[in-house]
């Protein structure tokens, strides 16, 4: 069974580029979008950690009415674009997860989440979750070594 770490977080200032669509077909968009936008106003060397937020229900599968948002924080926030936004990541308490592996696999995580949440009689807080990409640049790394933190929020006791 997959176990948490119990976090909390202070709020996160990201800039993100949201895509509406199915997750997979949406982030991939959204993440083009977004690095053209770090590369075109050389803003890589300011980036500190990648976000991504699907913007449904943990209980809710995926529908092609899902937003993606593919979210970068900054040491020094860069000005907006037309399309890129300013976005703050509530902070709070989290279950911490990680997932190891391909980015397509994340579901399977999920899954096991959702027994976790159920078997615990765990409490949510009406936020989204959320994914911290810890390999910022991913090339090179080979899909079975992606390491990602999904964050599920938690309501305070």
């Amino acid at each position: 069974m997959i176990k948490p770490k119990i976090v909390t977080i202070d709020p996160i200032k990201v800039l993100c580029k949201r895509e509406k669509g199915e997750s997979i077909n949406s982030a991939n968009t959204a993440w083009r979008d977004m690095v053209k936008f770090m590369i075109d106003g050389d803003f890589l060397k300011d980036a500190l950690f990648r976000y991504g937020i699907s913007h449904h229900s943990l209980w809710d599968s995926e529908s092609e009415g899902s937003y993606y948002d593919a979210c970068v924080e900054f040491i020094e926030t860069p000005q907006t674009s037309a399309d890129i936004m300013e976005k703050t990541i509530e902070g709070g308490q989290y279950a911490c997860f990680l997932h190891q592996g391909d980015y397509k696999n994340l579901q399977r995580t999920f899954e096991q989440i959702r027994s976790w949440v159920i078997e615990n009689e765990v409490t949510l807080r009406n936020v989204d979750h959320f994914q911290k990409y810890l390999d910022f640049d991913i090339t090179g790394v080979k899909p079975e070594n992606l390491r990602t933190e999904i964050y599920i929020p938690l309501l305070e006791k």
